[in-house]
């Protein structure tokens, strides 16, 4: 069943937003396409996907570290309305996706270029068959992004606008350098696993508050772990020491010039101002090596996509300008 767009952008205001999204949701799931598909090494991995009739493109959401697919919904709703078809997976290791670790609070990755082939994969025997020769667009957030930039300086591909929304180049983590962390990564490997939650991680907690997150929106912030509440596929809130390990060797592959000459499509790269999850820095120098159109939005925090209603229809009409010129 085709979505029929309004080609109408409306923000779901803060004072209805609780009363609207189960609405949402509802009239999603008239339209919604879902699966599993086999990724490279045989890993089930669940998808979903939107189509518009007469769609000006295809957009691929690619989410962060600990999110679902779920937690898009509200995204996916505007760009629907705006006749894009939207295309969504949960990345191993989050949401329905298949775990190499039974504790579904722990994050875990045996290597992060595993996360840049299936999306590889995603793209091939999801995106491509089911678009209809419409163009192929990319919006990530933080380690999405980070996936999506290496996804496009490595595999072959047609995606013609990509945005990276607060990508994770560089995560903020201690003063010392990040060569220095993975080899203390090693030591807590070889005494607890590989495989081990970090020491240091969280757990997950049904009272965290707004004001310790990621979020600006309240609303937004509670409808999401409310989510999380309600089932324990998506309570990822902690990581492995492999997980570590491997994302502090991922500044390296998106700053290496070489490689990202190798990306063709047009980019947009948008910061939070008052980021305290990856540093902006890094950012500006990826912007840079891409040659990639940059935005800072000086008040947001991380999580751009879930802030109050009036920063959040700036922040969604950014990403559709974006799209939507030639």
């Amino acid at each position: 069943m085709l979505f029929q767009s309004t080609q109408k952008f409306d923000i779901i205001h803060d004072a209805d937003f609780a009363k609207e999204m189960p609405v949402i949701e509802a009239e999603l799931e008239k339209y919604v396409n879902r699966g599993y598909f086999p990724s490279f090494d045989g890993a089930d991995l669940f998808y979903e996907f939107f189509k518009c009739a007469q769609p000006r493109a295809s957009i691929v959401i690619v989410h962060g570290f600990t999110e679902f697919i779920k937690k898009y919904y509200e995204l996916c709703w505007y760009f629907l309305n705006m006749g894009y078809n939207v295309f969504m997976f949960d990345l191993r290791g989050h949401g329905y996706s298949h775990r190499d670790i039974e504790d579904t609070e722990i994050t875990h990755v045996d290597s992060f270029f595993d996360y840049v082939k299936d999306l590889e994969c995603f793209m091939n025997q999801i995106v491509t068959p089911n678009s209809d020769d419409a163009p192929a667009f990319i919006y990530s957030h933080s380690m999405g992004g980070a996936i999506s930039a290496l996804y496009l300086a490595h595999c072959k591909n047609n995606v013609s606008k990509t945005i990276l929304s607060s990508p994770m180049v560089y995560p903020v983590c201690t003063p010392l350098p990040h060569q220095v962390l993975r080899l203390l990564m090693r030591s807590e490997a070889k005494r607890f696993g590989w495989n081990a939650k970090f020491r240091f991680s969280s757990d997950f907690d049904p009272d965290f508050k707004l004001e310790n997150s990621m979020d600006l929106s309240k609303c937004r912030f509670q409808y999401n772990l409310d989510m999380r509440i309600r089932d324990m596929k998506y309570r990822n809130s902690s990581s492995s020491n492999r997980w570590n390990f491997e994302v502090l060797g991922v500044v390296d592959m998106l700053l290496d010039r070489k490689a990202m000459r190798n990306v063709s499509s047009e980019t947009f790269i948008i910061s939070a101002g008052k980021d305290t999850v990856v540093k902006n820095k890094p950012q500006l120098r990826l912007a840079k090596l891409l040659n990639s159109k940059y935005q800072c939005f000086e008040n947001a925090k991380h999580s751009m996509f879930t802030m109050p209603d009036n920063d959040l229809a700036e922040y969604i009409n950014t990403l559709l300008d974006f799209y939507a010129c030639n």
